[in-house]
């Protein structure tokens, strides 16, 4: 994401995000994958967020398997990545 989009975020999947209501508002949110994260802090990028972090504990998973490495989760994220990149670069104002 930093060499695509030039974001500079550690942690890209944590799900602890906090947004003004304004912002998220504005944020059309096409993908319904594992590059949901990644597409709204581009895009809240993109309007002039500034995006900011601060460090979280992570608890070990207690129930459950994870996901995130499935070929179908990844194929989709990819899909979904190139879908967002096109559609960044062909827009000169969603590129800041």
């Amino acid at each position: 994401m930093r060499v695509l989009f030039g974001l500079r975020v550690r942690d890209i999947d944590c799900a602890f995000k906090v947004f003004r209501r304004p912002l998220l508002d504005a944020i059309p949110i096409q993908s319904i994958g594992a590059f949901v994260n990644t597409e709204i802090l581009v895009r809240a990028r993109a309007l002039g967020a500034s995006i900011r972090q601060v460090p979280v504990s992570h608890r070990r998973r207690l129930h459950g398997t994870p996901t995130g490495a499935r070929p179908r989760v990844l194929l989709r994220a990819l899909i979904e990545l190139s879908s967002l990149y096109r559609e960044l670069r062909e827009d000169p104002v969603a590129r800041r």
